[in-house]
């Protein structure tokens, strides 16, 4: 246990429930970001098409590549606010959210709106 919350091992690297991974297919210019979820479960938006939604660790994996932890938990609060902020936009479209906004949000990093972007 460490910080209320068990300790796995994501391929190597010692992580928890709620932290937030970055994987890279080799040969791909884009990382793919997930959340770690309980019992083998992952939490993301997978591509095009898709929504963000529950999955498992196997779909993020399978491809192989680079992996790396880019937004580690630091508590069990933490990780109970990023599953409660998860739970409020489950569902909602790729082409609205990708991989990287949906997890900006679940982690709460403040975000222009996409109007500033432009």
């Amino acid at each position: 246990m460490k910080n209320g919350l068990p300790v796995d091992d994501l391929c190597g690297i010692e992580s928890l429930a709620g932290d937030i991974f970055g994987r890279t297919v080799y040969g791909s210019p884009f990382e793919h970001e997930f959340m770690l979820g309980f019992d083998d479960t992952i939490i993301h938006s997978a591509g095009p098409g898709d929504v963000f939604r529950y999955g498992i660790r196997y779909e993020v994996l399978k491809d192989g590549g680079l992996l790396r932890k880019t937004r580690p938990t630091s508590s069990r609060e933490e990780t109970m606010f990023r599953f409660a902020r998860a739970k409020r936009i489950m569902g909602v479209s790729w082409w609205n959210m990708n991989c990287h906004r949906t997890m900006d949000f679940v982690a709460g990093v403040p975000t222009a709106p996409p109007w500033l972007l432009e």
